[in-house]
């Protein structure tokens, strides 16, 4: 991936496409043009496309989604076994998930 000219304040990643992109919205947005043909700056990245991070604002949101994802591991893994050991339902823990994901199951 060349390297970029500019500095960026905001977290931005590079893609397997080329470019860059930041995080928008809930979708990648190019802010640097892909070496591929049919994409520009400011349209929204293939979601099958993945990212590395390629400034430190992105390297430290990167380890803080790593932390997070750790901790919701450690409390599912807990609220889980108190499930197995019958003390807590599989109700109680669903109270945990946003209403939307509970209307699914």
């Amino acid at each position: 991936m060349p390297e970029s000219t500019r500095n960026y304040d905001c977290p931005v990643y590079g893609t397997q496409g080329g470019g860059l992109v930041r995080y928008v919205d809930g979708r990648y947005v190019f802010v640097e043009k892909p070496n591929c043909a049919g994409f520009d700056v400011g349209d929204e990245m293939p979601q099958e496309w993945g990212v590395i991070p390629s400034n430190e604002a992105a390297r430290r949101e990167d380890e803080d989604v790593r932390d997070l994802e750790r901790v919701f591991d450690e409390f599912f893994d807990l609220a889980f076994a108190k499930v197995d050991a019958g003390e807590m339902s599989l109700g109680e823990v669903k109270r945990f998930f946003p209403q939307d994901i509970r209307d699914r199951n």
